[in-house]
This record gives C-alpha cells, sequence and structure tokens, in this order.
C-alpha cells in the first residue's frame, strides 16, 4: 500500500446508493437429496429473506435455474470431494460443456487445473471455500482422509489466482466457521487483490444454524426494489453484481447468532457503510451508531489494529508500513442480533 517516497490507496468500494443482499454458496437435493430442498424452495427461501440474488452452488454440477420470481439466480457450482473445495461464481454456459467431470474427484493435486478451468473455460469467478474445514476425500477412487483445510503454503501459493476466500462459513463447527486468520494470511503475503466473503453454505433451509446467518451485500447503481418488481433487465443486473463482485464493492455480512423463528420475516441485510480516503487517511461513515468500528492493518511482518465503540464513523490513519487495511463493524440491527 505505501513505500518511503509515496503513498497509494487502492479504494474498491464505490459508495453507490444501494445494497443486494446476495448468498454465494448454497445447496439444494441436487448436492443432498437426504436433507435438500428443490432448488425452487431453496431460492424462495432467500427471496423472502431479502436477498436479490442468489448463486445456488451444488456440488460438481450447474443446476438449472428454477424461473423464481423476485430473486435473481446466476449459474455456478462448487467443485471438488477432497478439503479444496472452490466456488465457481457466475459459470457462462455459452462456453459450451462446463467440463466438470474431468476435474472432479480429489482437488489436492489439480489445483491448477481447476483454477484455469474456472476462470477460463466457466469465465466465472473462483472462490476459495471454508480454508478451515476437514474432508474426506470420498468416492471409490479417493476414499482416504485427505487432512485438514488449506494450509497456509497452499493458499499462498494460490491465492493471487483466486478472487477471494470465504472468511465465514456457516456449516462448520464453531470454531472452524471464520477464517479471518487465513485472510490475513494472504493480504500479509502479498495478496493484494483478495476478498473475503461470508456465506451459509446452507444444505437445508430449515435449518436456522446455516440458514440466513452469512452473506454478502454488494454495492450497486441499481435498485433491488425495482429487482423485486421485475422492472430490471436480468442480463443487466447480473453483469452488475458479477462486476461489483470481481472489484470488490461488497461487504460480507455475519450474523452472530441464529437466525430464530421468531425472526423469520426479518430482512435486515447489513450495515450501510460509506469508506473512503484522503490525504493518508482512511474513513468509515455508517448508517447508525456502531458497538464496534475496528481497522486492521498488516504486513509481512507487523499486525495492529485499533478501534472505537458507540460511534457512527472512524478513522485510520495510514503510515509507511502496512501493505494492507480492512475494517470490521458490529451493528445491533432491527431483529435484535449483532451483525
Amino acid at each position: 500500500m505505501s513505500d518511503k517516497r509515496q503513498l497509494l490507496i487502492e479504494n474498491p468500494h464505490r459508495n453507490h446508493r444501494f445494497w443486494h443482499k446476495v448468498q454465494v454458496h448454497c445447496h439444494s437435493q441436487e448436492s443432498d437429496a437426504r436433507r435438500g430442498q428443490t432448488p425452487r424452495v431453496v431460492e424462495e427461501a432467500y427471496r423472502d429473506a431479502g436477498y436479490s440474488c442468489v448463486f445456488l452452488t451444488d456440488h460438481n454440477r450447474v443446476t438449472p435455474n428454477p424461473g423464481v420470481p423476485g430473486i435473481l439466480h446466476i449459474d455456478s457450482a462448487e467443485y471438488g470431494l477432497g478439503r479444496h473445495h472452490t466456488l465457481a461464481l457466475g459459470i457462462d454456459r455459452n462456453g459450451g460443456e462446463n467440463g466438470i467431470a474431468s476435474i472432479t474427484g480429489c482437488a489436492c493435486r489439480n489445483i491448477p487445473k481447476r483454477l484455469a478451468h474456472i476462470a477460463g473455460v466457466d469465465k466465472a469467478i473462483p472462490v476459495a471455500a471454508h480454508p478451515n474445514a476437514r474432508h474426506f476425500c470420498s468416492g471409490p477412487l479417493h476414499p482416504l482422509w485427505c487432512g485438514g483445510g488449506w494450509s497456509p503454503e497452499e493458499l499462498a501459493t494460490h491465492a493471487q489466482r483466486y478472487a477471494g476466500l470465504e472468511i465465514f462459513n456457516a456449516n462448520n463447527a464453531a470454531r472452524r466457521m471464520w477464517g479471518l486468520n487465513r485472510w490475513d494470511e494472504v493480504l500479509a503475503g502479498g495478496a493484494r487483490k483478495i476478498w473475503g466473503f461470508a456465506s451459509d453454505d446452507c444444505h437445508d433451509v430449515r435449518n436456522d444454524r446455516t440458514f440466513d446467518r452469512g452473506w454478502i451485500l454488494v454495492n450497486s447503481a441499481i435498485d433491488p426494489k425495482d429487482c423485486r418488481q421485475g422492472l430490471v433487465d436480468r442480463d443487466a443486473l447480473r453483469r452488475d453484481i458479477l462486476e461489483n463482485i470481481r472489484g470488490g464493492n461488497f461487504w460480507a455480512v455475519v450474523r452472530q447468532g441464529r437466525r430464530g423463528r421468531e425472526n423469520s420475516g426479518s430482512i435486515d441485510a447489513g450495515p450501510s457503510l460509506v469508506i473512503s480516503h484522503s490525504r493518508g487517511q482512511i474513513s468509515v461513515a455508517a448508517d447508525r451508531p456502531c458497538e464496534i468500528i475496528e481497522f486492521w492493518a498488516g504486513s509481512s511482518s507487523r499486525r495492529e489494529s485499533t478501534s472505537a465503540s458507540g460511534s457512527a464513523g472512524f478513522a485510520y490513519k495510514v503510515g509507511d508500513w502496512e501493505d494492507y487495511v480492512r475494517v470490521s463493524v458490529v451493528q445491533k440491527r432491527n431483529d435484535g442480533h449483532r451483525l
């Protein structure tokens, strides 16, 4: 971000007027016949929870659009049977056969091939899924234990070819849900433009532990109310959502605590923030007072944090050592939960 001669701050946030609640990782019965619901039921549930868009990421397949009104479906998939699962967001079916069969099986030895396929053939956005999770390599050819999640060395090696990684995944044990430590590792290692994603990884929309727990808020010039009323061209909205995700113009949002049946009508999407910079200072302004606004700064040799409580705004003065600065905001929302 800086050197002793010149300070350069790259801000991915465009500060448009509108926000779209987007789910980037969820499954239907095409992934899990025992627990899952039909694609239509899944996307109806997300629509009713206030989402503008859902990436239905069934395992090793592109599930067709179920045609649910009021929510945008974008063709996607989750590749992998081993521990290196990768989301492919926004698959372009015009490229012909998706070729998923050629790269299924254990991903541990074919990560470069998988990434080249996602970016080249699928023309999709690759995201490293649940980096702290543990998995078996399932299937007749891969019956063995494949170890833990991504190692720091693996993430560092491949980070520049990923658009981002999941910093929160609700479908994991409590101590493995969060991946902020892995994000800091790759940012400090030089991956300047790798974004942090939050997701449900939900296999059953009736499960309040995983449904509507983690999502991204995509900043956009398109009004989500117009989208729900069918007043926006779906191709235009698709391009807008994908462009803003590629550029990092979004927040990762996490509900701290289960949604609960008593809050099933809540569609509170998360904090509306404006992040700007001027004269070496990064500023955050929120739509309401926050319990905590915290800046995290890091480099390959040093990490620091600074915070403010009970404020709707806070600023960080950049020095001459930071390689990256990220911000964390905690608010109490309409349903009583913290985000």
